[in-house]
């Protein structure tokens, strides 16, 4: 019940608060969309073998790159933030978002490295 109250009522904070976000708001849903389309690229990428042969070779070093950089910040902020909380069920959904952004991150940089061995040998 509590779930589809939240989906299905408007916001009050909304209501309250009709200033303009500012240019900061912005800016920081820009670059969340941008991360977001990066991490769904990276996703493609590493699913999909026919959008792996044809990206050029620059473009999916760079995209799965900044994925492994995405989630290695996703980790280390995760971490930070788990260190600062009491022992709960919060420490136990961190360290479930540490392991699979873990694997998220690693899952891309040995894709990088089997092409360039594959391309050595």
């Amino acid at each position: 019940m509590w779930i589809a109250t939240a989906i299905v009522m408007e916001e009050t904070a909304a209501i309250d608060h009709t200033e303009d976000p500012g240019p900061g708001t912005t800016f920081a849903q820009l670059l969340t969309g941008v991360a977001a389309l990066v991490l769904l690229a990276g996703a493609v990428l590493l699913v999909l073998p026919i959008a792996r042969a044809r990206a050029p070779r620059w473009l999916s070093t760079s995209v799965l790159s900044i994925v492994a950089v995405i989630e290695g910040c996703l980790v280390l902020l995760t971490a930070i933030m788990a260190a600062q909380q009491e022992v709960g069920p919060d420490l136990f959904v961190n360290a479930v978002m540490i392991a699979l952004s873990g694997v998220a991150g690693t899952v891309p940089v040995l894709e990088i490295f089997r092409r360039k061995s594959a391309t050595a040998a």
